[in-house]
């Protein structure tokens, strides 16, 4: 292989690595900030009825 191949693998895998790290980073932070679920009795309910006061489907 190439110098310029390996550079560009070598380039891949840090960008694959680095942003696994940082979206990580920003999921483990919003976690313990403001969650990442909604409450149980409002997953039930439905989301579009409890944000939006709307049925989505008609079940």
């Amino acid at each position: 292989m190439g110098a310029q191949v390996i550079a560009q693998i070598k380039g891949v895998l840090f960008t694959t690595v680095y942003c696994f790290a940082v979206s990580w980073i920003i999921l483990k932070a919003v976690q313990a900030l403001i969650g990442l679920r909604a409450h149980e009795s409002v997953e039930e309910m439905g989301l579009d009825l409890a944000e939006h006061n709307e049925r989505a489907y008609n079940h």
